[in-house]
């Protein structure tokens, strides 16, 4: 066995020299680590896999708690959790990526299976095209059309106006309240949609109306601020470009960086974006690293220096050891924060999603003996 520039060539075999967990268990047969075998046999025994999915349509703190029950409910699925801020969907489970993803969509949203490095297009959704922002810009000029006509004393017409709009505008809502209705999980959109229900049994068109398309409005707010937030998350992993000039041998070529494994040498040209964490092997220049670690000059980069993903390669030619993998890069570790970030709640809102989960139930209660106490102790 001996050292070739940071390979290791044994029994005729080249592997890269390094101490990642990829490589060390990667030993001869006289080393193999007990602790590496034990975690193999406990993982094939347990049989379940980690998945992540990129979540589309939730646009609600309920929605993401009602899918996250949903999801962990089927059989096959040992855990799921649902970030709302972040759009994603982490699943343990043993069954397919297909039943998982059918069962998003028979909840009323999107999936997309979320790679290693996250380098799935995510393709924006024109507000033309996006069917609630469509169905609250209707309701709106129905609900507008309906209270024009009646300050004119124009009769006949308003009260189906009042009602295409209460269907119209009041749809998702009442879609994701009867969802939560199967699943025994009453909230938000399932009041709304019970209040909505009462002011047209009264005859209060206009007010059912009115309800349906602020509503329908204050939800489409919260999907678009949210899916901008998302979209901000995401965009940190384009910094790093998605492949990368390996030199392997005596060959070079284009390679994707999730094929590309630690100790391989990428080469990066003057003026080009580095593709991977790694050291330079050879090589001098300037490195624009503003995006790391936040510096407004570029930092001179020699032999043994550390580079990191994402950053822009000035004036030199540089030749970097790989040192990290693409989903564990330094950009891709700031994504991952961001996103745990995005989970985590105040105790403020800890205490206001406590409080919802009796709320709905209580104001329900509350109406119905409104309704029928007075029938039943008064005969009124």
């Amino acid at each position: 066995m001996k050292i070739d520039n940071k390979v290791m060539i044994e029994n005729g075999l080249k592997r890269p020299l390094c101490q990642d967990a990829c490589c060390a268990s990667v030993k001869s047969p006289d080393y193999q680590s007990t602790a590496g075998i034990g975690g193999i046999i406990n993982k094939i025994e347990d049989g379940f896999q980690k998945a992540v999915f990129r979540i589309s349509g939730m646009d609600c703190g309920d929605c993401a708690a009602k899918l996250e029950k949903r999801i962990a409910s089927m059989s096959g699925v040992k855990s799921a959790t649902v970030n709302f801020g972040a759009g994603k969907l982490n699943v343990e489970h043993n069954i397919t990526d297909t039943a998982l993803i059918q069962a998003v969509k028979q909840a009323g949203y999107g999936a997309i299976k979320e790679d290693k490095v996250f380098r799935q297009p995510v393709p924006e959704t024109l507000w033309w095209k996006n069917a609630r922002t469509l169905s609250t810009i209707i309701s709106g000029i129905l609900l507008v059309t309906a209270t024009a006509l009646n300050w004119f004393g124009v009769t006949g017409t308003g009260v189906w106006l009042y009602a295409l709009t209460i269907i119209i505008g009041g749809f998702h809502a009442a879609k994701s309240g009867l969802y939560g209705l199967r699943s025994l999980s009453l909230d938000m959109n399932f009041l709304m949609t019970a209040a909505i229900v009462g002011a047209a049994a009264i005859g209060e068109w206009s007010e059912g109306a009115t309800v349906a398309f602020l509503f329908s409005f204050g939800n489409s707010l919260q999907a678009y601020t949210m899916d901008k937030t998302r979209q901000s998350i995401r965009s940190l992993m384009e910094l790093a470009p998605s492949v990368a000039l390996v030199r392997r041998g005596d060959e070079e070529k284009h390679l994707p960086v999730e094929d590309i494994v630690v100790g391989d040498i990428i080469i990066v040209k003057p003026g080009e974006q580095i593709a991977m964490d790694g050291i330079v092997y050879s090589g001098v220049s300037a490195v624009n690293q503003a995006t790391i670690t936040g510096e407004s000059i570029p930092v001179e980069k020699f032999a043994g220096d550390t580079v990191y993903a994402g950053t822009m390669n000035e004036h030199g030619a540089l030749e970097i050891t790989v040192s990290k993998s693409a989903d564990n890069s330094t950009l891709a570790k700031i994504s991952h924060l961001m996103e745990e970030a995005q989970a985590q709640k105040a105790p403020s809102q800890q205490f206001v999603d406590k409080f919802a989960k009796y709320y709905t139930p209580l104001v329900l209660l509350a109406a119905t003996g409104v309704m029928v106490l007075p029938w039943l102790v008064f005969n009124q």
